[in-house]
């Protein structure tokens, strides 16, 4: 079972590891991701483990809800400061900081008061503006943890500390009150809230695309019901209810148009601008956008079973997995902290012992910069946020990705398997000629071909329908039906036992195939060949043409260009295969191949160190596209929830795999670029905050200065991974 929860309370990167490990030990739960960048659990459980999962991040001092029944709750946890816990210290701050340039003009005892006066309103806005600092912080030390929070709360308190201590053994250490730094805490907080503001702003943006999907949700919908039509919520929407939509209009639910025409704009689902017509029989989208014309509908899936609420779960759960490189930064993250308050401890130790005089105020000023400036968030930022705008600007492109670890693994492929048969060609193959034996009757071999194919949903097998069709062929009662992949089907029909499919068929069925021969020949010119017999003797020949995709030998010569090698798998007859190779300048192919020879192929090509991409359409191409390195299953926009393939193409476009490689070299470049900055940033800020250069310089760090490096660290990891949404799909030549 797959559960989300919204946890609050998480004020960094060091809290993740605390409650993935509080989880892991429920009963049940198989594995666990949490989510810094979004606030968010994903739980897979073998049982409901919902309440055990709250009970468990409750006990190790956050709170968890489910995800989905308290969306509107967990808004607060990414909404921004009030920008009053701003200017409030920031602008008091600096009031005291002018203040204290007036201090040597006035009397001492004045000082003195002004002193009491500064201690007791920094008190009151610590109260205001660093309640859930405190809050945070008090919750992790109950259960004796450490927070981001609790490095701010230790620095700002310390200067407030020692500061009131200044005030009050003043009367006999008059010039301690030269060395008053409550503007320093208050300008911290300031700056700190800031950077919270900036992040959750930067993050806000990172999640962009879910919100923008959830946008495509109407609230409402026109009924027809006893011939009249009524609005009526999204929510009470039933299967088979007919659904008038109007220009401009959303589509709150999928279905099949009954009535009327209209072009309807589905870049939501394609990443392809240009609307598609829409007629009766064609399937409608929820989420998409009607134009000019008016239409009706028959809702066929509603609530959670659309295409849209699954692509937003799928999205989701997506940006809430980890890839290798988060697992990382996490495991950094847990001992970030604690390493952080030891270093501050031996900075003000240092400085107490070697330190010049006044030590303790240096020890002060170098312990308190050391707490503020160490950011676990930008380490603990650096995957989540990448993943959350690159798997967001995937579905933007058509592309959708189901775990995260795509997003590295599609980066590193070298070559990319092609099915044939709906992903190079289109998918709608037709029948283009019929011969049968001398002397029998062209409908009645049409007949026993359709017979044959009427249980199949393979494409071919619709064709041979569709010209039944055209051909007004009557249906047979088939009895002892059998199928056998790669090959063919039988059937006995009035108790005769018939046989179609390839020459390998026949052949394995010990059948004298008299048009072997012409099948062949035709099947040089790109044509399948299907063959119709009985146990004694072939009665004729089906060819079958299947076009090529306008954009399949673009897409190769791209895929060829960037180094990636290409080949192509198919059952089809070895000439047609060969044809189609050619004609897109795929050199690897192989043909006439079951299921398990492509899983064989993927599996040769991995053993000699291959990094193996498999392009199918996601039904019988499962087994191979679940054994290559990353699957791509094409043209399954409208059953999404069938598939098993980690990348699904939205889309009938191969242009989509030019763009997930793309976007996944982008992503992994990203999440590099983001991890080490945000190492490299506390390698070097920690040390200058705890006064390495002063030796060279007799320069220290401000502690204002470190809460501005501080919380500008994070934003910058954020505002880095933004830059993936303006990330551009592959121009189609």
């Amino acid at each position: 079972m797959h559960h989300k929860f919204a946890i609050t309370g998480m004020s960094c990167a060091s809290c993740v590891n605390k409650i993935e490990q509080a989880i892991k030990k429920v009963p049940g739960v198989k594995e666990v991701s949490v989510n810094f960048a979004d606030k968010t659990a994903t739980v897979q459980s073998e049982a409901h483990v919902s309440d055990a999962v709250i009970a468990a991040v409750k006990n190790v001092g956050y709170e968890a809800m489910d995800h989905d029944m308290q969306h509107h709750e967990h808004q607060h946890e990414m909404a921004p400061l009030s920008w009053f816990k701003i200017w409030i210290p920031g602008v008091i701050g600096i009031a005291f900081m002018l203040l204290g340039l007036l201090l040597n003009h006035i009397p001492t005892s004045t000082v003195r008061i002004l002193g009491w006066f500064e201690s007791l309103m920094t008190v009151v806005i610590f109260f205001y503006a660093a309640g859930q600092i405190y809050q945070s912080t008090w919750q992790a030390l109950k259960h004796f943890a450490t927070t981001m929070d609790t490095l701010i709360a230790v620095g700002i308190s310390s200067a407030w500390v020692a500061s009131t201590l200044s005030v009050v053994l003043s009367n006999r250490f008059p010039f301690l009150l030269d060395h008053l730094y409550f503007e320093s805490a208050l300008i911290i907080l300031a700056l700190i809230n800031l950077g919270s503001i900036l992040e959750t702003r930067a993050l806000g943006k990172a999640s962009e695309a879910v919100m923008s999907l959830l946008a495509l949700k109407p609230k409402t919908a026109t009924v027809i019901q006893v011939g009249k039509e009524i609005t009526l919520n999204i929510e009470d929407l039933k299967i088979n209810d007919l659904i008038r939509i109007r220009p401009g209009e959303k589509i709150p639910v999928d279905g099949i148009v009954t009535e009327g025409e209209s072009y309807v704009d589905e870049s939501m689902l394609t990443g392809e601008p240009a609307p598609n017509l829409k007629k009766a029989g064609d399937r409608v989208v929820g989420g998409t956008i009607n134009q000019q014309g008016t239409f009706i509908f028959k809702a066929e899936k509603v609530g959670e079973g659309t295409v849209l609420s699954a692509m937003i779960a799928l999205i989701q759960e997506a940006q809430g997995s980890k890839p290798q490189l988060a697992r990382l930064a996490d495991k950094v993250s847990a001992y970030f902290v604690p390493l952080v308050i030891l270093l501050a401890i031996l900075t003000a130790i240092l400085w107490l012992v070697v330190g010049p005089s006044p030590a303790w105020l240096y020890a002060l000023i170098t312990s308190m910069a050391v707490l503020i400036i160490a950011c676990p968030c930008a380490v603990g930022l650096a995957i989540p946020t990448s993943v959350m705008v690159g798997v967001g600007r995937a579905s933007q492109l058509g592309v959708l990705v189901r775990r995260s670890e795509v997003l590295q693994q599609a980066a590193q492929l070298n070559v990319i398997v092609f099915d044939k048969t709906g992903t190079l060609t289109e998918g709608k193959p037709a029948v283009t000629e019929i011969q049968v034996k001398e002397g029998f009757d062209q409908k009645t071999f049409l007949e026993l071909a359709i017979s044959l194919e009427q249980y199949s949903e393979h494409p071919i097998a619709k064709a041979i329908l569709n010209k039944g069709k055209e051909k007004n062929a009557n249906l047979l009662n088939i009895t002892d039906f059998e199928a056998v992949n790669g090959y063919g089907v039988k059937a006995k029909i009035k108790g005769t036992l018939y046989y179609l499919g390839n020459a390998k068929w026949l052949e394995r069925s010990q059948i004298n195939n008299t048009f072997f021969t012409e099948g062949e020949t035709l099947a040089k010119e790109g044509k399948t060949p299907l063959y119709l017999a009985n146990a004694k003797e072939t009665l004729g020949l089906i060819l079958i043409s299947d076009p090529i995709k306008s954009d399949s030998k673009a897409v190769i010569q791209t895929l060829q260009q960037k180094g990636i090698e290409v080949a192509m798998l198919t059952g089809d007859h070895h000439q047609v295969a060969e044809h189609v190779a050619k004609s897109l300048g795929i050199h690897s192919f192989l043909a006439e191949a079951k299921p398990q020879d492509k899983i064989t192929f993927i599996k040769e090509l991995q053993a000699n160190g291959q990094k193996v991409g498999m392009v199918g359409d996601g039904m019988n191409d499962a087994p191979a596209l679940a054994q290559a390195e990353v699957g791509f299953a094409v043209g399954a926009g409208t059953d999404i929830a069938m598939q098993s393939a980690p990348v699904t193409l939205m889309g009938n476009s191969l242009q989509g795999v030019v763009n997930a490689i793309g976007l996944s070299k982008a992503t992994t470049l990203n999440m590099k670029q983001n991890l080490f900055g945000a190492f490299l940033y506390n390698v070097i800020a920690i040390p200058i905050a705890g006064g390495i250069l002063y030796p060279f310089s007799h320069i220290l760090l401000s502690p204002m200065i470190a809460a501005a490096a501080m919380a500008l660290s994070s934003v910058t990891v954020v505002s880095n991974s933004n830059r993936l949404r303006l990330f551009k799909k592959h121009k189609e030549h």
